[in-house]
Parts: structure tokens; C-alpha cells; sequence
């Protein structure tokens, strides 16, 4: 699974967003709630229900996420197996990206 969800805050939106980004790209497409997390949250906990043991997903993040979201990976979702390998790959400027995480065999 690959996906490129909102990850703004709701606050950077509004206010901090360079006017190419602000002017032109849907407000769904870029506000990921009040942290930006909101909807790298939801896909998270989706993602043991629907990939396939071994299988594999990739999702955009915003460069001060990496941390939070490789917690958010590791924690467990009560009756689904769990992701064995968590990565964060950064840009070619260095920041992180996105995440790349692949669910245990069972």
C-alpha cells in the first residue's frame, strides 16, 4: 500500500503554508489535523486488516514526524499481527519522508 495522506497541521494550513502550496492544492488534500497526524493515524490502524502477512506499505510524512510515527508503528493493534520492520527514509535533503514499514509473518 502506497499513500500520500494529508500531514499538515491545521494550524500550518492556515497560516504557514508557502501561497504556491496554499493557493492551489485542496485544504483536504494537505490538513492532516490538529497535529497532522490524524489521518497517518487512522491509515496506521487500518493497515494490519488489509495487507497480507509480509506485506508492505509506504506513506508520506512531514519532516518533523519520523519519531511519532515510528512509535506510532510500533504500538500494538490488539488481534492483528504486528509490523516486524519499521523505517523512516528521508528526501534527498534529509528530512524524514516517509515511512516504510512491512507486517509480520504469522
Amino acid at each position: 500500500i502506497v499513500s500520500n495522506p494529508p500531514y499538515v497541521s491545521t494550524i500550518e494550513v492556515a497560516s504557514e503554508l508557502a501561497p504556491e502550496v496554499a493557493e492551489y492544492e485542496p485544504h483536504l488534500a494537505l490538513d492532516g489535523g490538529e497535529r497532522g497526524m490524524e489521518k497517518i493515524e487512522q491509515i496506521r490502524m487500518a493497515l494490519p486488516g488489509l495487507l497480507m502477512p509480509g506485506g508492505q506499505c509506504f506513506l508520506e510524512i512531514g519532516a518533523g514526524q519520523g519519531q511519532e510515527v515510528i512509535e506510532l508503528f510500533k504500538k500494538k493493534n490488539q488481534g492483528y499481527p504486528d509490523f516486524q520492520h519499521v523505517e523512516i527514509l528521508q528526501d534527498y535533503g534529509g528530512r524524514d519522508r516517509v515511512v516504510h514499514g512491512r507486517l509480520a509473518v504469522r
